[in-house]
């Protein structure tokens, strides 16, 4: 005797899932993303549900990737059922992972923010008198700085700097800025 299975109703209250049942009624269900549509795998046994948090000034689709290639990649390298972005209740992006390994995609996660280029905003702790010495002429201090950091930009405005670039070259930026500022005061 063979038993055939069949796809019935979707459900509505869980979207992405359907209804599955054999000949003999044996209940199970099934679980497909919808592409583009919040569609958590909540009725999954054994995954765990964690969120990742993304700072401000994140490229958000940079971080994502076209069609979100770089959530899929990590969805399928780290043991994943699904990686989805979306805002919380601030409008902060952040990043919910369902996972068989939840440690492994946060670490995949963290190393593609590390590649990201961003921004971060900090105000001037140099004395109003200082911040030319800080900037250079036609801001090559700063010009020099970037290089050196690897930052993409640093920019003076409104009494603070901005600084583009990796994580990584964002903190080096910081520590460099931080010890030119002492240097002066």
């Amino acid at each position: 005797m063979t038993t055939e299975m069949q796809t019935t109703q979707i459900l509505p209250e869980f979207p992405g899932y359907t209804s599955v049942w054999s000949d003999e009624n044996n209940k199970t269900v099934e679980w497909m993303p919808i592409p583009g549509i919040y569609s958590p795998p909540v009725l999954h046994k054994d995954l765990t549900a964690r969120y990742f948090d993304l700072p401000d000034g994140v490229n958000i689709g940079q971080f994502i990737g076209m069609n979100g290639y770089h959530l899929k990649k990590i969805t399928a390298i780290s043991n994943s059922v699904y990686i989805f972005c979306k805002k919380d209740q601030t409008g902060c992006d952040i990043i919910e992972i369902w996972s068989y390994d939840p440690d492994r995609a946060t670490k995949l996660l963290q190393d593609r923010l590390d590649t990201v280029i961003q921004s971060t905003t900090v105000p001037s702790k140099a004395p109003p008198q200082h911040v030319g010495k800080i900037i250079g002429k036609n801001g090559i201090h700063l010009k020099n700085m970037a290089r050196m950091t690897g930052a993409t930009n640093i920019y003076f405005k409104d009494n603070s700097f901005e600084v583009w670039g990796t994580l990584g070259s964002i903190k080096k930026t910081l520590e460099v800025l931080d010890t030119r500022i002492k240097n002066y005061v």
